[in-house]
C-alpha cells in the first residue's frame, strides 16, 4: 500500500449534496448550539475510538513470542549429540542408541515447532482480517468527515453576517461550537494516512509470518528424511550431520530474519498508535 498526504486521503470527501445541506441546515437550533452537529460529532470520535483499538491489537506481538519459542525448541536439538563418545564412555554409547533418543528429541520438537508454526499462520490470518477491518473504517472516517464538513458549512453560513462594533455577537455560541467541531474534523483528516501507515507496516510483517511457516515445513520435511523418519517406517541410516545443521541453520536464518521484519513493523505501529492516541485526547 502507497502513503498519502493527509490532503490527497480527502481528496473528494466533501459532501455538497444540496439535500444534505439544507437538513443540516434545518437542524441548526439557535437555542441549542452548544451541541449543534453532537450526533455527526460523536459519530467520528467513535469511529477514531475503533481505529486507535484496531491499531493498537497485539497480534504481532503474540507473533514475535512464537518465533521465540520456535528458536528455543530449534536449539534444543544438538546435531553433535548423535556421535556416540569416545574410550571406555563409548562402550555403551553406540550410534544406534544415539539416533533412536534423537529421534524422539526431533519428534517432540517438531511437532511444538508445527504447531508454533500453525499459530503463525493463524496470527498472519488476523493481521490480514484487521487490516480488512482498517480499510472499512478508514472509508467510514472519511463519510463521517464529509458529514461533519457539511454541517461545519451550514453553521459558517448560519453565522456569515457580522455583528456591528457596539453589538453582541448573537452567534458567539454558534462560532465556539463550530471550532470544536473544526478540530474534530482535523484530527480525523489527519488520522486517515496513519491508518494507512498501519496498514502498510503490515506488509513486511505478513511475509515475515508466511515466511516462516514456509520454513519450518522445509526443515520438518528435511530432517524427517534426513533421519530415516519420512516413511511409514524408520529407516536404518547413519545420518549426515553436515545436511542436518544446514537445514537447522536455514530455519534459523528465516527466524532472525523475520524477528527483525516483526521488530520493525512493531516499532512503526507503535509509533502509529502515539500518534493517533494524540489526535484523539483533545476531542
Amino acid at each position: 500500500m502507497a502513503t498519502a498526504s493527509a490532503q490527497e486521503v480527502v481528496d473528494g470527501v466533501q459532501d455538497t449534496d444540496p439535500v444534505h445541506l439544507e437538513a443540516a441546515r434545518a437542524a441548526l437550533d439557535p437555542a441549542l448550539a452548544a451541541v449543534f452537529a453532537e450526533a455527526p460529532r460523536k459519530a467520528l470520535v467513535d469511529l477514531l475510538d475503533r481505529v486507535v483499538s484496531d491499531v493498537r491489537t497485539g497480534d504481532l506481538t503474540e507473533a514475535r513470542a512464537r518465533l521465540v519459542h520456535v528458536d528455543a525448541a530449534l536449539a534444543r536439538l544438538v546435531v553433535s549429540s548423535l556421535e556416540p563418545r569416545r574410550g571406555l564412555a563409548g562402550l555403551f554409547d553406540g550410534r544406534s542408541k544415539r539416533l533412536k533418543a534423537f529421534r524422539a528429541d526431533y519428534a517432540e520438537a517438531a511437532r511444538t515447532v508445527t504447531d508454533t508454526a500453525a499459530e503463525l499462520s493463524e496470527r498472519a490470518g488476523a493481521v490480514t482480517r484487521r487490516d480488512a477491518g482498517l480499510e472499512t473504517l478508514w472509508g467510514g472516517l472519511r463519510k463521517a468527515i464529509a458529514d461533519l464538513e457539511v454541517h461545519l458549512e451550514a453553521g459558517r453560513a448560519a453565522c456569515a453576517q457580522s455583528p456591528g462594533e457596539d453589538e453582541a455577537d448573537p452567534h458567539a455560541v454558534l462560532r465556539a461550537r463550530l471550532g470544536v467541531l473544526a478540530g474534530c474534523r482535523e484530527a480525523a483528516v489527519a488520522a486517515l494516512p496513519r491508518i494507512r501507515s498501519a496498514q502498510n507496516a503490515d506488509v513486511p510483517a505478513l511475509a515475515a509470518l508466511n515466511a516462516c511457516a514456509a520454513a519450518v515445513a522445509t526443515w520438518r520435511e528435511d530432517w524427517a528424511d534426513g533421519l530415516g523418519l519420512s516413511g511409514r517406517k524408520a529407516r536404518r541410516l547413519r545420518p549426515d550431520p553436515v545436511r542436518l545443521e544446514t537445514a537447522k541453520a536455514a530455519l534459523q536464518k528465516a527466524l532472525a530474519d523475520s524477528t527483525t521484519r516483526l521488530d520493525a513493523a512493531l516499532v512503526r505501529r507503535t509509533g502509529v498508535v502515539t500518534a493517533l492516541q494524540e489526535l484523539r485526547r483533545p476531542l
